[in-house]
């Protein structure tokens, strides 16, 4: 039975029950929806209890799972402090039917590099890594093995994966995937940037959106059309309203050369009459706008829109007659 988003007693009036990650297991993902699960945010979202973790091959994968059908909400990474958008996860939210982000989690980011026990770090010819991690490893790398060549691979556990089947000798990936495969530690916490973080997202078919704390966050895609202007037009709609825009991402619609989509995400809930009036302006002068949802944010970033209650009834004054100015 195909179900059609959250409401307040669920998904499409059902429970969500199976959530997809990026996989396997061992992966930030799935401790990222571990997260999600001990934090008690499926449960806000009507999850009786535990779900059935299903894991995806990539991003892609998982969210396709969503729009099938085959799971309830996935969980994927959308953004990494060191390297940006997470882009296997932007472009598959921009693409096909759309879907809706309702919750997001940040989680610590450091690597274990993994080798079979018979391995030393003067051993190691080639070392996996899913190629987001390469970039948050790159100097570290360098300085400590810098006669490995790296090979990328499909994830994080991936990479352990990979050890554990003789295909590379050591695998940028996490402790837990390591133990769960019985491979060694060559090193542990390995990052170039102390402090580095990532952000993960629960994903579902288009809903109710989450109900305003204050603390939010809101995402579109803009479709602008190719004409000179339009994009300071669309960045004005924010600008002249006081509402702070947290991230641009620009991406290619691939159906040309210079036809680019862009990623929008801002403080505030779509709630919010300052950002409820950005949307409305941005669909009246854009060539499309899909809204990727307003939800909670993991920690508070950025300028809260700024409030109209006064303004609000000032207007109302004015209707009745109260005031002459």
């Amino acid at each position: 039975m195909e179900r059609s988003g959250l409401d307040p007693g669920g998904i499409g009036g059902s429970r969500p029950e199976r959530v997809a990650y990026f996989g396997p297991s061992g992966t930030f993902t799935e401790a990222a929806l571990s997260r999600f699960e001990d934090g008690g945010r499926l449960t806000e979202l009507g999850a009786p209890g535990p779900v059935e973790r299903l894991a995806a091959d990539s991003q892609r994968a998982a969210l396709d799972m969503v729009r099938s059908g085959a799971a309830d909400l996935a969980c994927v990474p959308i953004e990494s402090s060191i390297d940006g958008p997470v882009l296997p996860t932007l472009d598959p939210l921009a693409e096909g039917t759309r879907l809706q982000i309702f919750a997001e989690t940040e989680l610590d980011i450091a690597f274990t590099i993994v080798a079979r026990q018979d391995m030393t770090v003067a051993d190691v010819q080639t070392i996996g890594a899913y190629p987001v991690a390469a970039a948050q490893v790159r100097q570290w790398l360098a300085a400590r093995m810098p006669h490995a060549r790296v090979v990328p691979a499909s994830s994080n556990a991936g990479a352990a994966e990979d050890v554990a089947a003789g295909t590379v000798d050591a695998g940028v990936s996490t402790a837990l995937a390591g133990e769960r495969l019985g491979l060694q530690t060559l090193a542990d916490g390995v990052v170039d940037v102390e402090g580095a973080r990532t952000r993960f997202v629960l994903v579902g078919r288009p809903g109710p959106t989450p109900p305003r704390t204050g603390a939010d966050r809101t995402g579109v895609f803009l479709y602008l059309p190719n004409e000179p202007g339009s994009l300071a037009q669309a960045l004005m709609q924010f600008s002249i309203r006081g509402v702070d825009l947290t991230r641009i991402a620009s991406r290619p619609t691939r159906s040309g050369l210079g036809n680019y989509y862009f990623q929008l995400d801002c403080t505030g809930h779509i709630d919010d009459t300052p950002v409820a009036e950005v949307l409305k302006a941005l669909h009246r002068t854009t060539a499309e706008v899909r809204y990727l949802g307003s939800w909670p944010t993991s920690h508070t970033e950025g300028t809260p829109p700024p409030a109209d209650r006064e303004t609000v009834d000032w207007l109302e004054r004015m209707r009745q007659g109260r005031e002459a100015t």
